[in-house]
């Protein structure tokens, strides 16, 4: 399924059940309490930065397209199924300090967030779970250099057969198994492309029997190399990517 815009997609393999990935702080605010803005001005929440990511993209102005940058990381919160983006868009042009705020998000730091304030993005436009995206540039926020454990990485809620059931547009994050590979050819600009069919486990809801869902995914590679190594350490293991 094709990207509206040009992103990275992301795979890692996903090494323990989701029942030992997190402990759940049931006192503690959570982030799926983050709705609207209200809610976002009145907690204090403790996220992690497990990717940062300066991406180019385009939108449409006065009949014209307009070239611009921002900034995206995503925050993972203590409970493995909760996570979401953290945004700081292009001002005033300046990619230079859009790149020293990126530099200060690094992945693996642990931030305290309170006022947090909510940018106005269309929920189609966001892949993870909660769909909000935080303004890095307002939210108060302060660095922890200790905090209590974080789940080893973040567990997407979406199975292909709540993908199957879109009417419409959504980005999405998915835990699949690459379970074979359909075809592989040869793209141009030297690019190398794969189609590969993902499983989950859960059930075609249009099937009249019980058969497993299942979705294909083409992935571009830019070298054979790159295809190779990916291919080998990501086929028949669990993979967690957003896509489109």
């Amino acid at each position: 399924m094709a990207e509206q815009h040009s992103e990275t997609c992301a795979a890692t393999e996903r090494t323990g059940g989701s029942d030992s990935v997190a402990t759940e702080h049931t006192g503690a605010p959570q982030l799926a309490e983050l709705v609207n803005q209200e809610a976002g001005m009145s907690t204090e929440i403790e996220l992690k930065v497990i990717r940062n990511d300066l991406m180019d993209y385009t939108y449409r102005y006065n009949g014209n397209e307009v070239a611009t940058q921002k900034l995206q990381i995503v925050l993972q919160s203590k409970r493995a199924e909760q996570y979401c983006l953290g945004v700081a868009k292009l001002q005033k042009k300046d990619k230079t300090e859009l790149k020293k705020m990126a530099d200060r998000w690094q992945v693996g730091s642990t931030w305290m967030f309170k006022d947090i304030t909510l940018l106005n993005e269309k929920s189609a436009y966001i892949h993870t779970p909660c769909r909000i995206a935080i303004d890095l540039r307002k939210a108060k926020v302060q660095a922890l250099l200790q905090s209590t454990s974080f789940p080893p990485m973040p567990v997407p809620t979406v199975t292909i057969a709540d993908v199957l059931q879109l009417k419409q547009m959504q980005r999405f994050d998915l835990m699949a198994i690459a379970a074979k590979i359909l075809d592989e050819r040869q793209g141009g600009a030297g690019m190398h492309i794969v189609d590969v069919r993902l499983v989950d486990g859960s059930e075609d809801n249009n099937s009249t029997t019980t058969e497993y869902a299942s979705l294909p995914l083409t992935v571009f590679f830019s070298t054979m190399q790159q295809r190779s190594l990916t291919l080998k350490s990501t086929l028949a293991k669990r993979l967690c990517c957003s896509c489109a």
